[in-house]
């Protein structure tokens, strides 16, 4: 009953004291709220556009070609420092290095390129090479003496006596080579030239093996034929033909006897060619010569081919009409061929 008194006499008090919590409970709710959004960004929706279609970002990682392209070095294309750089150890980069001066020097032949090596055994090697490389393209074995290396110096001067004796033909520097397999080397080669060159075939005896040999025999026969050959021709002497084998002596001798008809105008000569051909072209050839040079028509007649006789006459008789008109000497007429310009030769007179 107190408690009802109490609230009875105090109704006014609390219902003001309820108001002013809610109010208060009202604002801190707006507060909280307000101060929720105040970072938030104000966006606008967009009006729909069915015409666009937006695409997916493909992402690099499904794609497994791009990726493993992005990821994977390709050493083909690298420079040759570049894979120097990709060796590992620091002295295998330095030998790398090294390898690319070496091949520089040998390339560029610049001595001086050996001093950027970085071992001291590499520098020597690449002295050693440069020596070497210059004593075998100026054929001077003295540049040889140079090579601190004993069998690169030696292995240059054999190959620099091996060079000189092939170019001279001479088996002198081949008895000094030093080493025995380039020595007989030397010898072979130098055997095998002058069989060739000089078709001597006796110089095939001095080669070592037996194949080796008998292909100096071959070349050196089919080289001795053809400076016969030559031979017979420049000295128009038919006996060299004999020496020939496998038909080319007849040849030689048909090719012989066409060249002494020709050079003595003699048509009997052309009859000693065997080959038809050659005899007939012989004949036209020499009767045109004989034609032209003595100004006499009935050469012309002894051509087979009828082109070229009717040419032959054709000039032969112009030549004798403008003879007969020069010289003033209508006997000249008589030799004519063709009637027509015989009558017209006399009427000049």
């Amino acid at each position: 009953m107190l408690i009802f008194n109490f609230i009875q006499k105090q109704k006014k008090q609390i219902l003001i004291a309820v108001v002013l919590i809610f109010l208060i409970t009202l604002g801190l709710i707006y507060a909280l709220h307000k101060f929720a959004n105040v970072d938030k960004p104000q966006t606008s929706i967009p009006s729909y556009n069915p015409t666009i279609k937006i695409q997916p970002e493909s992402d690099p990682i499904d794609n497994m070609e791009e990726f493993v392209s992005d990821v994977v070095t390709d050493f083909s294309e690298l420079s040759p420092e570049e894979k120097c750089k990709q060796t590992e150890g620091k002295d295998a980069q330095l030998n790398c290095y090294d390898n690319l001066i070496l091949k520089e020097v040998i390339a560029s032949k610049i001595l001086l390129a050996c001093d950027d090596l970085k071992f001291l055994p590499n520098k020597q090697y690449c002295q050693d090479v440069f020596y070497k490389n210059k004593a075998l393209m100026d054929m001077d074995s003295n540049l040889c003496e140079k090579i601190k290396d004993d069998y690169l110096r030696k292995q240059c001067i054999d190959s620099v006596l091996l060079r000189n004796s092939i170019k001279a033909g001479s088996l002198e520097d081949c008895n000094q080579i030093t080493d025995l397999k380039q020595k007989n080397n030397c010898i072979d080669k130098v055997a095998l030239k002058e069989a060739i060159t000089n078709a001597d075939i006796s110089q095939c005896d001095l080669l070592e093996e037996e194949s080796l040999r008998d292909l100096c025999r071959s070349k050196g026969l089919k080289q001795s034929e053809e400076k016969n050959y030559t031979q017979a021709l420049e000295t128009q002497n038919v006996t060299l033909c004999a020496s020939l084998s496998d038909g080319q002596d007849q040849k030689c001798q048909d090719a012989v006897n066409y060249e002494i008809s020709l050079t003595n105008n003699d048509v009997s000569q052309c009859s000693q060619i065997l080959s038809q051909e050659k005899q007939l072209d012989c004949i036209n050839k020499v009767s045109l010569n004989l034609a032209k040079t003595n100004l006499k028509p009935q050469h012309c007649l002894k051509i087979q081919e009828d082109s070229t006789k009717a040419n032959c006459l054709r000039e032969v008789n112009a030549m004798l009409l403008k003879l007969a008109i020069t010289t003033n000497e209508s006997n000249q007429c008589n030799l004519i061929t063709d009637e027509n310009l015989v009558q017209k030769c006399l009427q000049s007179f």
